[in-house]
């Protein structure tokens, strides 16, 4: 318990120091500390292996952390986890869940209500970026993706430096 309330007091310093969001949940088995330091963290969703290995070849030189998976369904299990990305980006037509239904329900949690979301995909169907604009969908990118552009959106997004 003492380990405990001086890794309390230290947080509390660093958060009055650096004016840091910090959520705090403690319990007799469980402490967790969640507050945004260093780059800003990425989720990848794609059922595809080699989509996947593109957007990661593309950002590997960007300042940011990257999370990847082939299942919605296991992105959506981090972010209830507490795993909260500054961006999402996931391909539409995935099996079990594809990437409307993952943007409906990140929508529902808390930590991802405003989180934004860009739709890399290669659907370019009006009513379908019309269903992803209002589940609050952040932007549409068409596979196959120029890495320029995607960077770009990227940038832009997180407001990364240019």
């Amino acid at each position: 318990m003492n380990f405990l309330n001086t890794f309390l007091a230290k947080v509390k310093l660093i958060k009055e120091m650096l004016h840091i969001r910090l959520t705090t949940e403690v319990s007799a088995f469980n402490v967790r500390k969640e507050y945004k330091m260093g780059n800003p963290m990425v989720m990848f969703i794609d059922d595809s292996e080699t989509a996947l290995a593109s957007t990661r070849m593309t950002v590997s030189s960007m300042p940011i952390e990257s999370k990847q998976y082939l299942e919605a369904q296991q992105c959506l299990a981090d972010v209830k986890a507490g795993v909260v990305p500054d961006l999402i980006i996931t391909d539409l037509n995935m099996p079990v869940m594809n990437g409307l239904e993952l943007l409906k329900a990140l929508r529902e949690l808390p930590a991802t209500k405003r989180t934004p979301v860009l739709m890399l995909t290669t659907e370019t169907k009006d009513e379908l970026k019309q269903q992803g604009k209002a589940l609050g969908l952040t932007g549409w990118i068409v596979k196959p993706f120029n890495p320029t552009q995607l960077k770009s959106a990227i940038t832009r997004v997180l407001r990364l430096p240019a």
